[in-house]
């Protein structure tokens, strides 16, 4: 009599454990169905959406790298930054087997054959590159914003990829001669000499060793450029229209002036940015219609004369990335070197691409203590 409940209560617990696995069994199955399916229907819903994100790039790259595709438009780099964008346009310019045809120089210079049989139309671009990944300027990510936030790596990618695009148009530029790269080491020269660029055997990179700024450039233009016409540029400029004009040449080649060339917005060389370039479309500091200036200057073309290490001494320490560099280098041609400034950027278009809204926080402006001058928008020569 006492064993029949046993024998009931044990049944029933059996049968109890047996549902509790077939319902956990069956929670798995459709938790899986669920994952599956929803991973089917978000992939196929990027494939579909990848094309609309860059679509010009992707019509034109060739798996095969027969021919290098156009230069990025920098419409393409939304503000809020996806990963898969900046993936997709890294490819683009990924290291190949045996490099490009730059030359790299830690001392002496290159022998400047023509690419084009005809030197006195045109000039030899000098600029820099400072590698954000490169040990040496990690110092500076810690400072970095995008817009308020510290940025994330595939934004600082993109900046990084909007840099290289720019080297990539200056060397497909018709009036460029040569694109002279001054940086710091043997490192960022080797990684420049790896990529896939168009006409890189007018890129020419010299090691320098210490950080760039205007002293090294015009002791490396003193050194190995003399008697040629020269833009020095930021890094994040472009050549635009207006340098096919010889009289420039001819008047800076027959007088002691200097143009100091105020930007135009990227906006006016691709006008299907939108809002997605707002950052560069501000009217103050740009050369554009309507633009109003406000003392800022991004390329220098002067005739290079041999300018000994004293002369450039006051020029130590001005780097890119000093708010007011500019000024201070107007005021030191002016005062210490006799040459007269003149900012025709109204027929020398130069375009700042800035698309990705990366800036130090806690720059310090230097032109201060009187030692600034400006030179107001003009399209005139002389």
């Amino acid at each position: 009599m006492t064993a029949t409940p046993a024998t009931s209560v044990g049944c029933f617990t059996h049968h109890k454990a047996s549902f509790s696995t077939m319902a956990k069994n069956l929670y798995i199955v459709l938790a899986a169905s669920v994952f599956v399916f929803s991973a089917y229907f978000f992939m196929s819903y990027q494939f579909r959406k990848m094309p609309t994100l860059m679509p010009k790039i992707r019509h034109h790259y060739d798996r095969d790298r027969q021919q290098l595709p156009p230069p990025v438009t920098f419409a393409d780099f939304p503000l809020k930054i996806d990963s898969k964008v900046v993936n997709f346009v890294y490819q683009l310019y990924q290291p190949i087997e045996g490099g490009n045809s730059a030359s790299i120089l830690t001392q002496g210079c290159k022998n400047m054959k023509s690419q084009s049989g005809d030197t006195k139309t045109k000039i030899e671009l000098i600029t820099g590159f400072v590698d954000l990944f490169h040990p040496h300027y990690r110092k500076m990510l810690g400072d970095l914003r995008y817009i308020s936030d510290r940025p994330a790596n595939a934004t600082i990618q993109a900046r990084h990829m909007e840099i290289i695009n720019v080297l990539q148009v200056n060397l497909l530029h018709s009036m460029i001669e040569n694109v002279h790269v001054v940086v710091l080491s043997q490192q960022i020269a080797s990684y420049l000499k790896s990529l896939y660029l168009k006409n890189s055997e007018k890129l020419v990179i010299r090691v320098t060793g210490k950080d760039v700024g205007l002293k090294e450039q015009l002791e490396y233009a003193s050194e190995c450029l003399k008697g040629k016409v020269v833009a020095i540029t930021n890094q994040d400029n472009t050549i635009g229209k207006g340098w096919d004009n010889k009289d420039y040449i001819r008047i800076l080649k027959e007088n002691k002036i200097m143009y100091g060339v105020t930007r135009h917005s990227t906006a006016t060389e691709i006008p299907t940015h939108g809002s997605n370039c707002t950052w560069t479309k501000s009217p103050y500091n740009n050369c554009d219609a309507g633009g109003i200036y406000w003392g800022s200057h991004d390329t220098f073309i002067l005739q290079v004369r041999k300018w000994t290490s004293n002369e450039l001494d006051g020029l130590t320490n001005v780097t890119p990335d000093k708010p007011g560099m500019e000024n201070v280098f107007l005021w030191y041609l002016q005062t210490k070197m006799g040459y007269t400034v003149l900012n025709p950027c109204q027929v020398l278009f130069v375009h700042h691409h800035h698309c990705i809204p990366i800036r130090g926080r806690n720059r310090q402006r230097i032109n201060v203590g009187g030692k600034s001058a400006v030179a107001g928008f003009t399209d005139k020569f002389e």
